[in-house]
């Protein structure tokens, strides 16, 4: 991956594939699913709207992205595996295709 790409991931510029998501995970050396778990913000969400709101508005993200974010962080660990299972499938369907 080029420098300017991830740069412009870290600036919330550029939005990261799920195929890019595992490579960067294979790269880093974690697993995809740490790549794609929001239980930071809180225990399912609680208390966290306004952690949400300042990340959101720190990297710039559409209004879609952030309810997505709201609804990711609402979810409990097994939900988020659930659904980083779905994204890796699919990452490596598109890999293979």
């Amino acid at each position: 991956m080029a420098r300017s790409y991830l740069s412009g991931i870290e600036r919330g510029m550029r939005n990261v594939s799920l195929i890019n998501i595992c490579a960067l995970a294979g790269t880093l050396g974690v697993d995809a699913r740490e790549m794609l778990n929001f239980s930071e913000a809180g225990s399912n969400g609680r208390g966290s709207a306004l952690v949400l709101e300042q990340r959101c508005a720190e990297f710039n993200i559409t209004p879609a992205q952030r309810v997505t974010v709201r609804h990711m962080a609402l979810m409990t660990d097994a939900e988020q595996d659930v659904i980083a299972s779905v994204a890796r499938t699919i990452a490596v369907r598109a890999m293979q295709a």
